[in-house]
Parts: structure tokens; C-alpha cells; sequence
């Protein structure tokens, strides 16, 4: 009879370990990784943004689809976590104004990205990595 307990509370054990992995820890993992790709996306497109009027309009209309799709991949990530709330507290996820913080400042980017201010969509840049927790900072 001890046989059979343990295997069934090991059971029991395995299962809730993997929803707790399936519903928690996966979504956390993906809405990381959505940032790690802003963090990239702001790099790889800031001579873009930061001076809009001297490129191709087709590469500025990539770059604005890049940045609103990233935008919204965020906020369905961040909606895929439950509880989130219960997660932000010990900062295992980032919190939800510095998220909203975040999207608003990329879709802006994107927004003005024809005709706005180029020092302004750089300002934006900034704030959004500060909003995301960006510690990576390189000086030259």
C-alpha cells in the first residue's frame, strides 16, 4: 500500500509541476524573450528611427511594422501570465506600468516614425529600455 501512495503522490507531484510550467513558467520564459527581441529591435533599427527622412521609405515601413508588432506581442505575453500581479511583486516579470510604459513609447516610435522628431524617437528608445529593465549599457 506505501508502494502505491508513493506513486500516486509522485504522480500528483509531476502533474503540478508541469501546469505550473505550462501556465507560469512558459509564458514568463516567451514574454522575456519579446523583450530580449525589443532590446534587439531598438539596437538593430535606432540609425532608422533616429534619422527617418534619410532612408528608404520601404525600410521605414518595415521598421514601423517591426516595432508595432513587437508593441503587441508584449502585451498579449504579458496577458498570457496568470496572476500577474502575484509575479510582478518579487519582480519576476516586469511590472505592468513599466509594460504599458513601454508599449505606448513603441508604438510612438512607430507612429511618428515618418514625420516625427528624431531626437524625440530616441528619447523614447531610451525610456523604453529603462521601462524593460535594460542593465546593459555600452560606452563608447
Amino acid at each position: 500500500m506505501e508502494v502505491f501512495a508513493t506513486v500516486i503522490s509522485g504522480v500528483i507531484i509531476y502533474t503540478c509541476g508541469q501546469i505550473m510550467i505550462r501556465f507560469v513558467v512558459d509564458p514568463i520564459h516567451r514574454q522575456r524573450q519579446t523583450i530580449g527581441k525589443i532590446f534587439d529591435a531598438l539596437h538593430y533599427y535606432a540609425n532608422i528611427y533616429s534619422n527617418p527622412t534619410i532612408v528608404d521609405p520601404r525600410i521605414n515601413e518595415k521598421t514601423r511594422r517591426a516595432l508595432r508588432t513587437l508593441a503587441t506581442e508584449l502585451l498579449a505575453q504579458t496577458a498570457s501570465i496568470p496572476s500577474y500581479g502575484i509575479w510582478s511583486k518579487p519582480r519576476f516579470v516586469r511590472n505592468k506600468q513599466d509594460v504599458a510604459t513601454a508599449y505606448s513609447r513603441l508604438i510612438y516610435i512607430s507612429n511618428t516614425l515618418v514625420n516625427g522628431d528624431p531626437s524625440k524617437n530616441s528619447d523614447m528608445s531610451a525610456k523604453i529600455k529603462y521601462a524593460l529593465g535594460a542593465e546593459l549599457t555600452f560606452e563608447s
